[in-house]
């Protein structure tokens, strides 16, 4: 049972006795971290309001055998666990992020987060996000890192690009590279291409970032009443160029030459597909544009996430990476 207040962590004894709960939720921080004080505050409230859940502090400088074993690169960082393995994790002092991954998994153990309408959510939702979030982790190679956190959000573009869950489009192509809330394969994407196959998306980052490869996780197919697979077209080229000051017009994706152009793999059967890059050209990465396309150009490519992994570097504006700001 969860205890109603958070646990300080030192002792890898005590990670270890985490697995018993089916939610622990680690805030890994430092004394010297502006970020790691500003939310502490809030952090400790949440024991109060999800008694069903374990909530613990990890001091990254007096524990570095703890932060080395959940390849802790910056803080402060929030570790989700369900039953001692990790299922997500929030990078930064952004509140309203932390809270909503701690709803979406709330629902992982016996009385979710009594009367939060959000926490209320079918176990079996859960465990289908859980699925989906073991699956895209195994794709990452031990050492590297997802890239979504450090993505400069309000200055995402898409070209040709439609929303098919919201009328929303700025907001449908954030959550198509949110890390987060994760859902297993599904038929129906977030985004898809709007007057042909083609999709054409500007991401800036806030670190120059190392590139190692691109995880695309496509609409899955589901059978009909007659038997038959309907789903969305998934992307199977796709090409990428790097530190562009702005989108390329789709024009230009015919004649600027490309640090990566290739096809997209099959998916798993939770529809992800891992785009490996050539690594030594995808260092120092400040910008990435990525362009994707389906076999038929006349059928709307479906895409549901994108997931960039790899190695932070230097902030691009502050200088070495420390911690996150707000």
């Amino acid at each position: 049972m969860a205890t109603n207040t958070v646990k300080v962590i030192t002792s890898q004894a005590q990670i270890v006795a985490l697995a018993t709960h089916d939610l622990a939720v680690i805030d890994f921080n430092a004394v010297w971290c502006g970020p790691c004080k500003t939310i502490a505050p809030h952090f400790e409230k949440f024991p109060a309001k999800y008694p069903n859940v374990a909530f613990a502090s990890v001091d990254i400088d007096q524990n570095k055998d703890i932060a080395s074993q959940y390849e802790i690169t910056a803080v402060p960082t929030f570790l989700f666990l369900n039953k001692g393995e990790e299922v997500a994790r929030v990078r930064g002092a952004n509140l309203q992020q932390l809270e909503k991954t701690l709803r979406a998994y709330a629902s992982l153990t016996a009385s979710g987060a009594g009367n939060d309408s959000a926490a209320a959510e079918s176990s079996s939702s859960a465990s289908s996000s859980q699925l989906a979030t073991g699956t895209y982790r195994n794709m990452i190679p031990k050492g590297l890192d997802v890239l979504n956190d450090v993505i400069e959000l309000k200055n995402l573009e898409a070209l040709n690009a439609t929303a098919t869950k919201s009328s929303d489009i700025t907001s449908s192509v954030r959550d198509l590279f949110s890390a987060t809330d994760l859902s297993a394969g599904v038929s129906t994407p977030i985004i898809e291409s709007d007057a042909d196959s083609q999709l054409l998306f500007y991401v800036p980052f806030m670190n120059a970032s190392k590139v190692h490869s691109i995880l695309i996780q496509s609409p899955v197919a589901k059978e009909n009443d007659n038997g038959d697979d309907e789903g969305k077209q998934r992307a199977t080229k796709i090409k990428v160029w790097t530190n562009s000051p702005a989108i390329l017009s789709f024009d230009d994706t015919s004649s600027v030459p490309t640090a990566h152009e290739g096809e997209v793999s099959e998916p798993d059967e939770q529809g992800w597909s891992a785009v490996r890059l050539r690594y030594v050209r995808f260092q120092r990465v400040s910008s990435l544009v990525v362009f994707l396309d389906g076999d038929d150009e006349d059928e709307p490519t479906g895409v549901n996430k994108i997931v960039f992994i790899g190695e932070r570097g230097e902030k691009l504006e502050m200088g070495k990476l420390g911690k996150h700001d707000e």
